[in-house]
């Protein structure tokens, strides 16, 4: 990606994992990943690291954040 002028990546849910997620922030690539409408895939993502994610549920998955 940074070889082609990327200074991001933004992906679908299933196309993040641990490894991309590696390789992503070794070479400082902040990744954003989409559609992410459930508590269990915002933990993966969370635990990715992942820079921010879409949601087409922002208000649901700001109160599992916070615990609501």
């Amino acid at each position: 990606a940074r070889e082609f002028g990327a200074d991001e990546l933004s992906l679908h849910h299933t196309l993040a994992g641990r490894g991309l997620a590696a390789r992503a922030r070794e070479a400082a690539l902040p990744v954003t990943v989409w559609t992410v409408d459930d508590v269990r895939r915002l933990r993966k993502a969370a635990a990715l690291g992942v820079r921010a994610v879409i949601t087409n549920d922002p208000a649901g998955m700001l109160a599992a954040v916070r615990g609501g």
